[in-house]
């Protein structure tokens, strides 16, 4: 083996026999991972924080996300009462989640259709219908599955 090639110059990171840097970019490549992953972080940070803003936007300024958020609140405390499975539990966290979703997308949807066109635009109309569609779509399966779930527990308390 020659010097060029001894352990000891492998591990403190010289150049292998094809000219290769091997091993020796470590304390550098550290360095420039962390510059990465510290950029990587911070817009992970920063996505998060919109992310947030935009749950306290719906919550400030929409009646209709109150008052699904506040079902659901209730509906995790009816499920807590009623002693129901970690199952149908985790259907129930799933539901409540898929509703305030759909409702966030709405109120988006028709910031943004608002912001496109403030005038009369049947286009426009027809948008902001489909969105509420999907929220009522989202609702009534909530409704339905919540339903089946509580109604029998219910029932065998009276």
């Amino acid at each position: 083996m020659n010097d060029a090639m001894s352990i000891s110059n492998i591990i403190g990171g010289t150049e292998n026999s094809a000219g290769l840097q091997v091993h020796g970019t470590h304390s550098s490549r550290r360095a420039a991972q962390a510059g990465y992953n510290g950029a990587m972080l911070d817009k992970k940070l920063d996505s998060l924080r919109n992310a947030l803003t935009g749950l306290l936007v719906a919550w400030r300024e929409e009646f209709n996300f109150r008052f699904q958020a506040v079902c659901g609140v209730l509906a995790l405390g009816a499920a807590w009462v009623l002693g129901i499975s970690y199952t149908e539990l985790l259907v129930i966290i799933l539901l409540i989640g898929f509703v305030l979703a759909a409702e966030a997308l709405n109120t988006a949807l028709e910031a943004f259709c608002d912001m496109v066109k403030s005038d009369p635009d049947p286009h426009i109309g027809k948008i902001k219908d489909l969105a509420a569609a999907a929220v009522l779509i989202s609702s009534l399966t909530a409704l339905i599955i919540g339903s089946i779930i509580f109604i029998p527990r219910i029932l065998l308390l009276l």
